[in-house]
């Protein structure tokens, strides 16, 4: 995974995080066939101005989704 910065906010750096294996970004689903509590996370086509696709890293160095605030906890 590659962690492009994209843009400065809140956050002081955001991210799109790009599979270079693929070409596809990191990316949180949330439609009427999805729930809309951020937790369908997937890979699509890579669109740097689409919130559903903006990372941040938080001082502790976990990844949160910036949209939603939410952290994402891998193990």
């Amino acid at each position: 995974m590659i962690f492009k910065s994209i843009a400065k906010s809140i956050f002081e750096k955001i991210f799109i995080i790009l599979d270079n294996g693929n070409g596809f970004c990191l990316h949180v689903e949330s439609d009427s066939n999805n729930p809309n509590d951020y937790t369908n996370v997937n890979v699509e086509g890579c669109n740097s101005n689409s919130v559903s696709q903006q990372w941040a890293f938080s001082t502790k160095g976990q990844l949160i989704h910036t949209a939603s605030g939410d952290i994402f906890v891998y193990s």
